[in-house]
């Protein structure tokens, strides 16, 4: 279907579906963190995780460690901002 606009053929617009392969989960990668800020970053893991100090300090350990796996896209984020504010360096995969 065709439209004549000052007499020049305009062809209707593509229908562009979304990409069906753009990832719905996400998993929350702590990447690093400087040595002066581990203790804090160890903090937040376990307020945020709600594990033990313990295993808090084995995944800060341990880097690059998978903090958390198959999160919506807004929880990953507001988690990778929160441990961004305390000086970890986070992504999210």
């Amino acid at each position: 279907m065709a439209a004549r606009v000052t007499g020049i053929e305009v062809e209707p617009d593509l229908i562009v579906e979304p990409d069906k392969t753009a990832p719905t989960s996400f998993a929350v990668i702590l990447e690093s963190c400087a040595p002066a800020r581990k203790i804090a970053v160890i903090r937040a893991v376990c307020a945020l995780l709600g594990v033990s100090l313990r295993e808090a300090f084995a995944l800060v350990d341990a880097l690059p460690s998978t903090i958390r796996e198959n999160l919506p896209r807004s929880e990953a984020g507001r988690l990778k901002d929160q441990l961004e504010a305390v000086g970890a360096q986070v992504s999210l995969r």
